[in-house]
């Protein structure tokens, strides 16, 4: 298929991007260390650059934040509210999807994905979406399956840089630097945990290096630390992709809500 054609059609770079991500979020193992790290971000003055392991057993507030995060990664939410978009070259909103998807999980965690309605450009979408949804099709609740760099399965191959006093949405928190292998890509970013009560408050993260046709790809998350601070809140990303004369902005949220608690962690991705 031409490239072409993959970036005209939305569809197609929609179910692209998910997948992409979900190969880059899936669970990793001490064996899948093996690239090389190179740190998409400057350094800041003042600050080390990333190299050897930052001593996380000497880091009382790290160990606290992953604590945290580790006694909610058996919960899952059975409610997911979304918007996703998509922008013209100039930044305005060309198209704009919305809706609301319904969990359930069996007993090995795999979710099961209702659309209970979508609304694509004052238009019902609903049918679209479990259409595309059947087929294979992308959706926001990929991204879900993010792996935290707060969660106990990534600390064995987690790289943090050393922490610095930042002020994030108006809060001051303490900023990790982190790199995360995944296989052949890694997440490169900043974590944020708040220096008195430990809750992890959030973190960002590009991948690196980007698929060749991709010119900006970023994810956010945020926990819900004013409640379970270990339960996402609200995840959002964003991305650029081009190849000679087209283009492909766009990005979404997504709003878990509605949380039980399963006997083994939710998968919703393949």
């Amino acid at each position: 298929m031409k490239m072409h054609a993959i970036l005209t059609k939305e569809t197609r770079l929609e179910e692209w991007f998910f997948l992409s991500l979900r190969r880059l979020t899936k669970q990793v193992s001490p064996r899948s260390f093996g690239i090389a790290f190179l740190c998409l971000f400057a350094v800041k003055a003042g600050a080390n650059p990333l190299g050897e392991p930052f001593p996380q057993e000497r880091d009382a507030l790290w160990q606290k934040a992953v604590s945290i995060r580790s006694a909610e990664e058996l919960s899952a939410p059975s409610i997911l509210k979304y918007v996703q978009y998509e922008l013209d070259s100039s930044g305005a909103e060309k198209s704009r999807e919305q809706g609301v998807w319904a969990f359930s999980y069996d007993l090995n965690g795999k979710a099961t994905i209702r659309v209970v309605e979508a609304v694509k450009d004052g238009k019902d979408f609903t049918e679209e979406r479990k259409r595309r949804l059947s087929r294979g099709r992308s959706n926001a609740s990929r991204m879900l399956d993010i792996l935290s760099p707060f969660d106990s399965s990534a600390q064995p191959v987690l790289k943090l840089g050393d922490p610095l006093e930042k002020s994030v949405k108006g809060k001051v928190v303490r900023e990790f630097p982190f790199q995360l292998p995944q296989e052949e890509r890694k997440m490169v970013g900043f974590a944020w945990v708040d220096p008195i009560s430990g809750n992890p408050i959030g973190f960002q993260y590009t991948i690196s290096p980007l698929p060749w046709f991709v010119d900006k790809m970023e994810i956010q998350v945020w926990f819900d630390a004013e409640n379970r601070p270990g339960l996402f809140r609200e995840v959002s990303y964003s991305f650029a992709a081009s190849f000679l004369v087209f283009s492909w902005i766009g990005g979404g949220i997504a709003w878990p809500s509605d949380w039980i608690r399963l006997t083994m962690k939710p998968r919703f991705g393949n």
